[in-house]
């Protein structure tokens, strides 16, 4: 799907943009706290009772340590920020897509996914293309009189089980491998 291609690719350059100035940033911000705890050197050898000039440079080279552990928990801290940004951003997207767009999405999932006689409870967001994707459907589906409270996708219901099929559950069962996915794409090296 054109559309769906677009909107990843929107998405991932957004978050490639973000995630170089997230990575120029926590170069900076390690740069300052290493110069920090190189440059009050003497303050640390004044207010410690350091012995002689190895305790110092252990004393120094802790310092530094901790500095750029601290460097690699903003990234780090970071990068998850941004995946979880760009998963939202993804949901989002998918569910302000065009009604033929999304009419084809949902035809398609549907025809693979529902069996005749299912019932489906689509969003209160796409109560309007609800009867052109069942009427395309080459499986005889049913829509639900009430609508879900959800931002897109939908719910099969057959007999006594439901088959939640929303972009946010569907989110959430796949949480693993979409920030892999997006770690991947976003921080190649």
């Amino acid at each position: 799907m054109k559309g769906l291609e677009a909107i990843k690719e929107k998405i991932l350059s957004q978050a490639k943009e973000k995630a170089e100035e997230i990575r120029i940033q926590a170069q900076e911000d390690s740069d300052i706290l290493l110069r920090a705890a190189r440059k009050s050197e003497d303050e640390y050898l004044k207010k410690s009772s350091v012995e002689d000039e190895s305790d110092a440079r252990a004393l120094i080279t802790r310092e530094e340590s901790m500095a750029r552990s601290e460097s690699r928990k903003t990234i780090l801290r970071a990068k998850q920020h941004l995946i979880e940004d760009v998963i939202s951003s993804a949901i989002s997207d998918l569910s302000k897509l065009e009604a033929p767009e999304k009419e084809r999405l949902y035809t398609s999932v549907l025809d693979q996914k529902a069996k005749n006689g299912d019932r489906i409870v689509f969003s209160k967001l796409d109560k309007e293309i609800a009867r052109k994707v069942a009427e395309e459907s080459e499986t005889q589906i049913f829509i639900e009189n009430e609508y879900g409270d959800f931002s897109g996708g939908f719910i099969i219901v057959r007999d006594m089980i439901e088959i939640d099929l929303t972009f946010d559950t569907l989110a959430d069962q796949n949480k693993t491998s979409l920030i892999a996915q997006a770690a991947s794409v976003l921080f190649e090296s």
